[in-house]
């Protein structure tokens, strides 16, 4: 893919448009493990070690919450109405929103796993998730509107080598790409392969340990970026169509002893952007075709979750963080581009 023709209009003005800036914040509350947009931008789940909380973004208030008797993980909407969770004793929980006799969260609970739930994603071409589970990664099918899953198989462990043949198997994160039937699965020691889940065989790997990863939307039959976060120095970035190494995005400022420890990270702006690099506190958006900084969104402590939205209608961007604070307390921010709007309308 030639990455100067595809961005190149959109640059000349990225620098303006990219520009966020807080908008509110959420009461201080316990460690807060997952946060994630609803599909249609208007509220945002939130969970921490008590509770899940949906909050409306026009008014920053909850409108609904639940108490999922473990710790939730991770979240992944799978519409308007269903929200998914990976719980710390290992099990999938569906959460709906019901409206009558009155507005609240129903929760069911399904089995599926050992250990604490690392990462969910959902296969929008089909009905089904993925997770990731210590050494195990589930692929779960849905029926009866959404509301009943089913752990179908586990994929087996990634290629093994001299080098790590003896370590333990640990899947970190998991995301669907672009093509049927095929997941993006990062493990600790094992590097990042992406699998073909219709025969279990593994399609690719690249040799990147430890790393949380984020699927650009696609841009081709063939091509789609994947941004890796592996420790505290930046992100790389590769092509998972061919395995190769686009480039790597730096950090601003190097810091002495740098942390060899993966921090959350997403693209943004449609595939345009990247977030991350933010355990230090620092969050850097970054523009993927120049490699460098737009903007760093400064936190008082570790970026522990990590959100973000975009709408082509109405050039609507949105991020939201968590971060962790004093005595396991967490701070959840809100944030907003600033007249994004005039900027993208005028190179469309």
């Amino acid at each position: 893919m030639d990455f100067g023709r595809f961005y190149s209009i959109f640059s000349v003005f990225k620098r303006e448009a990219l520009h966020y800036q807080p908008y509110g914040s959420l009461p201080e509350q316990s460690t807060v493990h997952a946060i994630a947009f609803s599909p249609d931008g208007t509220r945002m789940a939130v969970a921490n070690d008590k509770e899940i909380v949906i909050w409306r973004l026009s008014d920053m208030k909850p409108v609904e919450g639940c108490d999922p008797k473990s710790p939730t993980r991770c979240m992944v909407w799978l519409d308007n109405d269903h929200l998914l969770s990976g719980t710390g004793d290992g099990n999938l929980l569906c959460i709906t929103k019901q409206t009558s006799p009155r507005p609240r969260l129903t929760v069911t609970q399904f089995a599926g796993h050992q250990h604490p739930i690392s990462s969910i994603d959902v296969d929008r071409l089909s009905p089904r998730c993925a997770t990731t589970a210590g050494e195990e990664v589930g692929i779960w099918s849905h029926s009866n509107g959404c509301t009943d899953w089913l752990c179908d198989f586990y994929l087996p462990e990634p290629p093994k080598f001299a080098h790590n043949q003896d370590v333990p198997v640990k899947a970190l994160s998991a995301k669907w790409a672009q093509w049927q039937d095929n997941l993006l699965v990062s493990y600790e020691n094992h590097g990042v392969v992406l699998w073909n889940t219709r025969n279990s065989q593994t399609i690719r790997s690249i040799e990147r340990n430890g790393a949380y990863i984020s699927l650009a939307p696609p841009t081709s039959s063939a091509e789609q970026l994947v941004a890796m976060s592996t420790s505290s120095l930046g992100v790389d970035v590769y092509d998972i169509g061919s395995g190769r190494a686009c480039g790597t995005l730096l950090v601003q400022t190097q810091i002495q002893g740098a942390i060899e420890e993966s921090s959350p990270i997403s693209f943004a702006h449609d595939g345009l952007a990247v977030l991350g690099g933010g355990y230090d506190g620092d969050l850097h958006l970054w523009d993927v075709d120049t490699r460098s900084v737009v903007q760093v969104l400064r936190h008082d402590g570790p970026v522990t979750a990590l959100s973000t939205f975009y709408r082509y209608h109405g050039d609507i961007f949105y991020t939201a963080t968590a971060t962790e604070g004093q005595n396991n307390k967490s701070t959840v921010r809100f944030w907003k581009t600033v007249d994004i709007g005039v900027c993208l309308r005028a190179i469309r």
